[in-house]
């Protein structure tokens, strides 16, 4: 059975436009929080939000549906597909937000030396081995043998 092809020129272009939006929007952010030395609450949640918006159009050219960034090969709703996605959307759009807030700021030597705690990179790295790990664990799964009383 072949796999149907849900991608447009739309999603392409859409991708786009919320990459540049996300970098424009960042700067832009940057800048204003830097003259007024304002938080960085509102530069995080907008780039949350595109990140969000990014990764729900790819899902919805990959698969047909918004919400498709969560299915595995199964074709079902993968909890580890989630934890990845969420701690990726988090620590990214708190990087970006404080990049771009750091760029900004001409004052700063280094401004993407940016330290991220030992265990925010530990919950990742659990993420991420849960989502290698789990098709290796249902791959078996996938094609049992049956037991040769049960066949007639």
């Amino acid at each position: 059975m072949a796999e149907q092809n849900y991608w447009t020129r739309w999603h392409t272009g859409l991708l786009v436009a919320i990459a540049v939006t996300l970098i424009a929007v960042g700067l832009g952010s940057g800048r204003l929080v830097a003259s007024t030395g304002g938080t960085l609450i509102r530069p995080w949640l907008v780039t949350l939000a595109l990140l969000l918006a990014f990764i729900a159009i790819a899902g919805q050219g990959i698969t047909g549906r918004f919400a498709g960034f969560l299915i595995d090969e199964r074709n079902r709703m993968s909890l580890a597909h989630f934890q990845l996605i969420l701690w990726t959307v988090i620590v990214l759009s708190g990087f970006l937000a404080v990049a771009f807030g750091r760029i900004a700021d001409a004052g700063i030597e280094h401004p993407l030396a940016i330290a991220l705690p030992q265990e925010l990179w530990w919950l990742m790295g659990i993420s991420t081995t849960s989502l290698v790990g789990t098709p290796l664990l249902l791959n078996p799964k996938k094609q049992p043998q049956p037991d040769s009383q049960e066949v007639v």
